[in-house]
């Protein structure tokens, strides 16, 4: 980081910034059920707060909400609407390689999934974007599986 001047013309105290990697872990809690249901404010408001406790506890260290409108489409081909809170964790590519991290969180996006009745909850781990799920067969899911998420359950081919 260069001393370069702030605002105010005092130059950078280099010592008071770090930086903390490029990285990010993503876990999204969906506002609906996969029927299309709104899911229970209160119950939806729990499970967000348990999701920012993961994403609270080491290697993570904290997390930052944004409140956004996304999609998805069900298999007869409806769009639904809904409010979706990304609960991002900034951290370094290190972090990505614990395995013992990632499967705890997918842990946990699997139990989220059951008890928001989702059919799955993505997880962006670093560049992967990752579908966890309590209740179907992963091998109906038209999507790309990565090789690269080791241990991993992969369901056969």
């Amino acid at each position: 980081m260069s001393n370069s001047p702030a605002s105010d013309g005092r130059p950078l105290d280099t010592s008071r910034v770090m930086e903390i990697g490029r990285a990010s872990v993503r876990i999204l809690v969906p506002s609906r059920r996969k029927d299309g249901g709104i899911v229970d404010e209160e119950k939806r408001t729990e499970w967000e707060d348990q999701a920012r406790q993961e994403l609270e506890t080491p290697p993570f260290g904290g997390c930052t909400p944004s409140h956004v409108v996304g999609s998805f489409v069900h298999d007869d081909g409806r769009v639904t609407r809904e409010k979706i809170t990304v609960l991002t964790s900034k951290c370094s590519a290190t972090v990505l390689e614990d395995d013992k991290a990632r499967e705890r969180v997918l842990a946990f996006a699997q139990r989220l999934s059951a008890g928001l009745g989702q059919e799955c909850i993505l997880v962006n781990w670093g560049d992967l974007a990752i579908l966890a799920s309590a209740s179907f067969d992963l091998t109906s899911i038209p999507v790309t599986r990565f090789s690269s998420l080791g241990p991993i359950h992969r369901p056969s081919t």
